[in-house]
This record gives C-alpha cells, sequence and structure tokens, in this order.
C-alpha cells in the first residue's frame, strides 16, 4: 500500500510541477500591439442570464477597452431578467460605446445560449466575433491581444486562460480553487505541452464567415453545455488551430451558496464524462492531495504517510499561490489554503457521485443528456 500512495503523490507532484513551468511560461508579459483606427472591427457577444457577482462591473470592464474598432451586443430572454436593468446602467454610464442591448429572438435551439449568439449575430457589424459570458472581467488591452493573435490563416480560434477571483465565501472559494488548479493545469498542459490550446466559451474569438461556412449555430441546437467544445473541433477538423491570448480573463466569482457549486460541479462533471472521459476518469490524481490524505487515514497517521501528505499540502499550496501571482489575482486566503483538503475530497465525491445521473440543471431548466451532450428531451423526465 505504501508504494502504490507513494507512486500516486509522487506522479501527481510532478504534474503539478509541470502545471507551473507551463503556467509560467504562457503567462509571461508580451508587447502588445495597439491598434489604428484601421483595426479589424470585431462584435463581442455577450448572452446573459441573472445577476450574476458584480455584473455591472464585468459589463463595464467591456466598455474601458482600449482596441479602437469593436461593438457589444448585451442579450438577454426576459425583459424582466435583473440583467436587463443592469445592463441598462451601463449603457447610460457609457455612451460613447457602441453597445447595444437586445432580447433574444425564437429559435430552433434548445440550448438559450445558443439561441442568444444567434440573436446576436443577425445584429452583428463586424465579421469577426467574439463570445463573451457575462461573469467574466477583463483588462483594457484584453482585446487589442486577442486580434493580435489571431491569423486568418492559421489560428481558426482565440481564447484565454482563465483566473478565478473575488472570493468571500467558502463556496466561491471552493469554485475558484477549481477553476485555479484542475481547470487551469488542464488547460496550459494541452497549450504548453500537447501544442493544442482549449478553447473555452467564455472566451472565445473567430471569424463569423469562417463559422457559418462551418456549419453555423446549427449544429449545437441540442448540445447543452458544450457548444465552445464542438465548435472548437469543427474549426480544428478544417484544419485551423487555436491560441491563447496573453492576458488571461477573470470569473468573479464572490457571493456563491454550496448548494449553488454543488449543482454546478455535478453539471460539469457530467458533461466532462461524456466530452472527455480520459482526463475526467484521472483528475482525482491531478492534485496529489487527496491520495496523500487517503493514505493518512487508511495509514492511522504513519509517519511515512504524514510525510507525503505534508509534501502534498506544500506542492498544491504552492501551485496556488504561484498561479495567483502570475495570473495577477490577490493571494488566496488563510482560510482558503485551510480548506484545500476539504476542497479535493469534495471534488472526488462529486466526481464519482455525478455518473449515475444523465441530468443536468442549466441556466433554470433541467436536462436529460447522452453522450458527446446530445439532448436527450427539452426537459429532464
Amino acid at each position: 500500500m505504501q508504494l502504490a500512495f507513494s507512486i500516486i503523490i509522487v506522479a501527481s507532484c510532478v504534474y503539478v510541477c509541470l502545471d507551473l513551468v507551463a503556467t509560467y511560461f504562457l503567462t509571461r508579459p508580451k508587447d502588445i500591439r495597439h491598434f489604428g483606427e484601421d483595426a479589424p472591427g470585431v462584435s463581442i457577444l455577450k448572452p446573459a442570464k441573472g445577476a450574476d457577482d458584480d455584473l455591472y462591473e464585468n459589463i463595464a470592464s467591456f466598455c474601458q477597452l482600449t482596441y479602437p474598432n469593436y461593438e457589444l451586443i448585451v442579450c438577454i430572454a426576459d425583459k424582466e431578467d435583473p440583467a436587463w436593468a443592469v445592463t441598462e446602467r451601463v449603457i447610460e454610464a457609457y455612451p460613447e460605446t457602441d453597445i447595444r442591448l437586445i432580447q433574444t429572438e425564437p429559435s430552433e435551439s434548445l440550448n438559450p445560449k445558443v439561441a442568444s449568439l444567434e440573436t446576436m449575430a443577425r445584429h452583428m457589424k463586424h465579421d469577426l466575433m467574439l463570445i463573451s459570458d457575462s461573469n467574466v472581467r477583463v483588462t483594457p488591452d484584453y482585446l487589442s491581444d486577442m486580434v493580435q493573435a489571431y491569423e486568418p490563416e492559421e489560428v481558426g480560434i482565440v481564447t484565454n486562460l482563465i483566473c478565478g477571483s473575488g472570493e468571500e465565501t467558502v463556496a466561491a472559494a471552493f469554485e475558484n480553487l477549481f477553476l485555479n488548479g484542475i481547470v487551469l493545469a488542464g488547460f496550459v498542459f494541452m497549450g504548453f505541452y500537447v501544442r493544442q490550446p482549449q478553447p473555452i466559451g467564455k472566451s472565445m474569438l473567430f471569424s463569423y464567415k469562417k463559422f457559418v461556412e462551418l456549419g453555423g449555430f446549427a449544429p449545437y441546437y441540442r448540445k447543452i453545455a458544450t457548444e465552445d467544445i464542438f465548435m472548437y473541433r469543427r474549426f480544428e477538423k478544417a484544419g485551423y488551430k487555436a491560441a491563447y491570448g496573453s492576458l488571461p480573463i477573470f470569473n468573479h466569482n464572490r457571493q456563491w451558496r454550496m448548494s449553488q457549486l454543488i449543482e454546478r460541479h455535478l453539471r460539469w462533471a457530467r458533461v466532462r464524462l461524456r466530452t472527455v472521459p480520459g482526463p475526467y476518469l484521472i483528475e482525482p490524481i491531478a492534485s496529489p492531495l487527496f491520495a496523500s490524505l487517503v493514505w493518512l487515514v487508511a495509514s492511522a497517521g504513519h509517519p511515512n504517510a504524514l510525510v507525503g501528505f505534508g509534501c502534498a499540502y506544500f506542492v498544491e499550496a504552492l501551485r496556488h499561490a504561484l498561479h495567483a501571482k502570475w495570473l495577477g489575482r490577490t493571494l488566496p486566503s488563510l482560510l482558503t489554503f485551510l480548506l484545500l483538503p476539504v476542497f479535493a475530497t469534495g471534488h472526488v465525491l462529486l466526481i464519482a457521485i455525478a455518473p449515475w445521473k444523465s441530468t443536468i440543471s442549466w441556466r433554470g431548466k433541467e436536462y436529460n443528456i447522452t453522450w458527446q451532450t446530445d439532448l436527450v428531451d427539452d426537459t429532464a423526465e
């Protein structure tokens, strides 16, 4: 038993070290081109639902971009949605920004996000389309950096590394630990070592003309919560590469509830199992903490297990401290660091529970999904 746990913990620690090397190089500051008035136009499409944490500040950050030629379109299904009034406040505060607020139009799509994107696409002025979720916050040079990374002949999609920030509750801290640990590690590993950056729907820039040539929105009408994965696969199949911008995007999670956290992580565990089963199955050892904790408990506190746990704890804490420094967010609180073993255990438990159901809760509805997240019915039975 000791040998088996030692091998798992060492392998996990090596993976974390590889993650840190890749993150360091992918987040090093780069010279960002400042475009003139001849800059290619970009249409930023931002579907919104509900009042995300600090929604006003998130949308407002897109009104403070240094890029000279862009429009921002926000689409909401219901005018009574609290996001509608928040967006109107942003429009009033930034009259110099080309920003519009529209309501989702009827669509054949059973995916509400795709229905909103399809609506906004009908109102776009420019060919370059940037999909951006409502809970994303960016820095002023974000769009210039994205356009600089876009190469029409080779790079089909530009995306970003994501950084969770702003936590004020334990649930929000756990969400950000997930984003800044396991999620970030997977993205940097694929981008740096495999040379296959993985686009994420929170921030994706591509040519709408090429997108239409590849089938447009129709192939994603019945894909629930995974349209970004399959959009990228379609570009990849057509011979285009993906690239990361040099600046991260910030997913501001501040006042999360524990029920909200569990619902989200069960949803995404079920989605990952049906789209990327390989990485899903090795997630429990993507951090050395869980294996070291199991060894410590199973051995009733054996000194070797205690040393293994201490080493794993140090490596995982170092990962989050360095990620925070390199991504430009504040250092997690002492309480967050103390809760690392609890988070690691909870994450593995959710991974174990998730496969037993095929329903997910997303954007206020229940969906029954099958392999590759195809919709079985528009609502779960």
